[in-house]
């Protein structure tokens, strides 16, 4: 967004709207854990106006239920931040092992992109459109974004590849990055499933 403002804002109104609520969401998500890892006393106010609200507003029915959970949750969140003072080398470990991961996932449309042999967008550039993406399809409340991020894939895509295989280029990308692992997950759970029935009989 800083760096490269027009591969992000000269996307149409839709893609700008949803991205920038990504961002947003994304960015009270962080606040939130960290107030429930580290601010006891200002979550339990925020939790508690929330609640109340909701009962209010016949959201929530069972009050007390709904804040004993709260209670629950928030004593994992403040043993989690226990863990991670006393375990700073291994959340460093896994910041590193996640940015990997994600720098993984968003170089598929580079990989894509080369694979057509089109040349004009950099490794860079194919990143941060990426993650434009997937910012903007995490706005979106469906399960792994699906529809809407076939839509924003194919909206930056037509520009990227050329309406000619754009389809094609999208149907790659989402097919690998993640239909196949749907796929293959389903197939290791199915498979241990499969396992336990087998191993429950024989006992």
């Amino acid at each position: 967004m800083i760096f490269f403002p027009s591969l992000v804002f000269n996307n149409g109104m839709l893609f700008t709207v949803l991205f920038l609520i990504g961002i947003i969401g994304n960015f009270l998500l962080i606040i939130l854990c960290l107030m429930l890892m580290y601010s006891k006393t200002w979550i339990e106010a925020i939790a508690m106006f929330c609640i109340n609200l909701g009962s209010k507003l016949h959201i929530i029915k069972n009050i007390d239920s709904t804040v004993e959970k709260f209670h629950t949750h928030l004593r994992e969140y403040q043993q989690s931040a226990k863990y991670v003072k006393e375990h700073l080398s291994i959340a460093i470990k896994v910041c590193i092992l996640t940015v990997i991961q994600r720098l993984a996932l968003f170089s598929i449309s580079f990989v894509v992109y080369d694979a057509f042999g089109l040349h004009g967008y950099s490794f860079i550039q194919l990143i941060v459109l990426q993650i434009g993406i997937t910012l903007a399809i995490d706005s979106v409340p469906l399960p792994g974004g699906v529809g809407v991020g076939e839509a924003m894939m194919l909206l930056i895509y037509n520009k990227i590849f050329g309406e000619n295989i754009s389809v094609s280029a999208m149907l790659l990308n989402r097919g690998i990055s993640y239909y196949f692992t749907l796929i293959l997950s389903s197939m290791f759970v199915f498979i241990n499933h499969i396992k336990v029935i087998l191993r429950e009989k024989t006992n």
